[in-house]
């Protein structure tokens, strides 16, 4: 297999390992929720959403050969399938197995890149066999109603283990938002995207006044153009007769162009504060609509506490309020880690066993809340509390002594805040042994990492044997980009500001080499340098600071690594806007975005932790060359609707690789639209989709006479001799079916139609 099939097979498995946890993602939460769901109605749409999920997985396995993830698919899909037939009662060791097995589907899926994580096949085969039990005993179940008891003749023997989560606020917040992908898609309310048009229409007066000024100052410089002309008249006139003297005309003139200049500059400071206001308004009104409630954080924290209860032995209640509160949808995504720590934490450190509750006087079962409140200063701030053992300082500070964190003097000096603080610190923990919840000191490191790249803070307050109390505070929305730019080679790109700790020059003299790498000592710490140039595959550049013995230095730092990075000049800082590469560009290595200066001029935003990355395994790279993204008149071009992000990235690539032009669309209505919008010569769509399915799709453009005659090739799992007819019926020139699907079937396929 050549270098470029292994990239692609390697980019498509990533593709698969998102699209997989997704769906790993919804089909837990909608265990849990089914789990505690009495309403038939909302049952049998979870069960609708469980049997899609799980058929959709089942389907992206097929197409990267993960047989196994695919066996345990197909295993669920069988239970779900028989479910949606009659809704059953189903007992406790269905749920028990049914989470067990995407815990599973979760293990296999991570050890497609850790190999050395991948569970035994004794624990899959014994999973396998249990569904196929579970199935047998299901199919043996009368139809029921949801209040019906099951028949104990029909249980199924799997060991089970007792769970006590406390019923929240949080599984009351889930009936609808477990029914679609919230981070898909951002839900704006109409009344946003009314405030943001009326502002939008204010901008017309704003185009009105910038006319006006530019009449103005057109008249102004007419008037100065004159008066130089009629002033060259005035000296050939006056040479020519010395009586004619214009001094006092010419002196009033400059006079009322100066009060005029005054005025009109007047005038044109009140419409920049006006105008600054407005885009003022418009920018806090846009990031608006990118919040979202902080619950869609929450969806999993039920499920995730069930299976640390289990692990622990330890019974809790968990309480969930403020949830609805918003906040931006960037930050929410960097949350995700920090909470999942801090939850654990509470049930490994903070939390007792129920005997040792039970010996203090406390209730046996204990309490884990998050209370989230908007602050008046705009900031959100999130409180995660136990009411567990507390930490204890004593022990904490003897740790941290004996891992040379502090010094023993240092020790007397801590306050309390500090004591607590030194949780934070890479290599420390307090817990006793070390084991897969916790011991190892690294998740708190992360959590503040990545609360105060956030440009947020996180206090702590702890009681022995009453508890403890974690509280975090967050800016609701992200600021402005603010970058340094830095000349490279010619080019200038820009680094953010976050990632700076300072900008140096060095001597030439006090670059050290250690161990074949160049290093400055900066700060009591050996820091490598690296030509910015070399891992950007640029030319690279004599520095003019060289000849006086001296280098441009960037001390950059990511994840608690420091890097110092050459460059030929430092042009200084500014604040921007940052953008996006677009879909086309997103795969450019080392480039996070671009943004625009003052002076118009566009620059590359780095992406440091891909750089620090290569820094650190340096090894001679190619050149890499965009390509231009126009389409020659004479390629063709092919539309490709598939909801699988694998799937539909394994099939650009084999059309791609054939020489086409190719376009995706998520779904067949997105297909639809394209095809509204631009010329194709054909399309290659997928049968089950949101929305509109392939059979609809291809309906659709045999009704429209504009395209009625375009090639339409179905690709879809669908292999009954029923689902092929009804293919053709709708109008399909080619119906392949995916299990035994071949690029050269369908690029033959492609290449005959067209």
């Amino acid at each position: 297999m050549n270098n470029s099939m292994n990239d692609f097979m390697l980019e498509l498995l990533s593709d698969y390992k998102t699209e997989a946890f997704e769906h790993i993602q919804t089909i837990q939460n909608g265990l849990i929720q089914l789990e505690n769901e009495p309403d038939m109605v909302v049952r049998k749409q979870l069960i609708e959403v469980i049997f899609r999920e799980t058929h959709s997985l089942k389907g992206a396995s097929r197409v990267v050969n993960q047989a196994e993830p695919e066996k345990l698919c197909m295993q669920l899909e069988s239970h779900f399938s028989l479910l949606k037939q009659h809704i059953l009662e189903l007992t406790a060791d269905y749920y028990t197995l049914y989470n067990k097995t995407c815990d599973l589907l979760s293990a296999l899926i991570e050890a497609i890149s850790k190999p050395e994580l991948k569970p035994s096949v004794t624990l899959i085969q014994q999973i396998i066999r249990q569904l196929e039990l579970a199935l047998d005993a299901l199919r043996k179940k009368p139809a029921e109603t949801i209040n019906n008891k099951p028949d104990s003749e029909t249980n199924i023997k799997i060991e089970t283990e007792t769970v006590h989560v406390g019923e929240t606020e949080a599984l009351e917040s889930k009936k609808t938002s477990i029914l679609t992908h919230e981070n898909d898609t951002i839900r704006i309310s109409a009344q946003k995207l009314n405030e943001i048009l009326l502002q939008t229409d204010e901008f017309v007066t704003v185009k009105n006044s910038i006319e006006y000024f530019g009449i103005q100052f057109q008249l102004i410089s007419n008037q100065i153009s004159d008066l130089r002309h009629n002033k060259h008249n005035h000296n050939a006139i006056s040479n020519d007769n010395p009586l004619y003297d214009e001094r006092d005309t010419v002196a009033e003139t400059i006079k009322k162009l100066d009060e005029d200049l005054i005025s009109l500059s007047a005038q044109f400071q009140l419409f920049r504060h006006t105008f600054e206001r407005q885009i003022g308004e418009l920018q806090i009104d846009v990031k608006k609509t990118l919040l979202l409630p902080l619950r869609t954080l929450f969806l999993n924290t039920p499920k995730m506490l069930r299976d640390l209860c289990v692990h622990s032995g330890k019974t809790v209640e968990f309480e969930l309020s403020g949830d609805s509160i918003e906040i931006d949808r960037r930050i929410l995504e960097d949350l995700k880690d920090p909470i999942m720590h801090l939850l654990r934490n509470c049930i490994d450190h903070g939390i007792e066993l129920p005997a040792q509750r039970k010996a203090k006087n406390k209730p046996e079962k204990g309490n884990i809340s998050i209370q989230i409140k908007i602050l008046p200063d705009k900031k959100i701030e999130i409180t995660i509390g136990d009411d567990g053992a507390g930490i204890n300082k004593n022990k904490l500070l003897e740790k941290a002594v004996k891992a040379s964190i502090i010094s023993p003097e240092e020790a007397h000096l801590l306050t309390d805040e500090q004591k607590n603080h030194l949780i934070f610190k890479s290599g420390l923990s307090s817990a006793e042994i070390i084991t897969d919840l916790s011991g190892r000191g690294l998740g708190m490191s992360i959590v503040e990492e990545k609360i105060l790249r956030n440009g947020g803070k996180i206090e702590i307050e702890s009681e022995e044997n009453i508890g403890t109390r974690f509280r975090i505070t967050l800016p609701q929305t992200l600021n402005v980009y603010r970058g340094v730019v830095v000349r490279v080679s010619g080019n200038y790109f820009s680094i953010a500001v976050v990632y700076i700790e300072r900008v140096i020059r060095q001597s030439v003299s006090e670059i050290r080499t250690v161990e074949s790498k160049k290093c400055i000592f900066y700060a009591d710490k050996t820091i490598a340098v690296v030509e910015l140039s070399e891992l950007l595959n640029l030319p690279k550049a004599i520095h003019h600071s060289t000849k006086q013995n001296t280098l441009h230095l960037l001390i950059v730092s990511f994840a608690g690594e420091q890097l110092a990075l050459v460059v030929d000049k430092i042009s200084g800082e500014f604040e921007g806007m940052l953008k996006d590469m677009g879909s086309q560009l997103k795969h450019v290595k080392n480039i996070t975005g671009v943004t625009m200066l003052g002076s118009g001029k566009l620059v590359s935003v780095l992406n440091i932790a891909e750089l620090m990355s290569k820094a650190n395994n340096y090894t001679s790279s190619n050149n890499y060359k965009l390509t231009n993204n126009e389409v020659p008149e004479a390629q063709k071009r092919i539309l490709i609707a598939e909801d699988s992000i694998t799937i539909r990235s394994m099939l650009r690539s084999y059309v791609e690789s054939a020489g086409y032009y190719v376009k995706t669309a998520v779904d067949g209505l997105q297909a639809y639209q394209y095809l509204q919008q631009e010329r194709y010569d054909l399309v290659v769509s997928d049968v089950e989709m949101p929305r509109m399915n392939g059979f609809e799709l291809t309906a659709g453009i045999r009704q429209n006479t504009s395209y009625s005659d375009l090639p339409v090739v179905l690709v879809t799992a669908l292999e009954t001799a029923d689902d092929k007819q009804r293919g053709l019926e709708a109008g399909a020139n080619a119906y392949i079916v995916k299990s035994s699907f071949e690029q050269s079937t369908l690029l033959d396929t492609i290449k005959r139609l067209i």
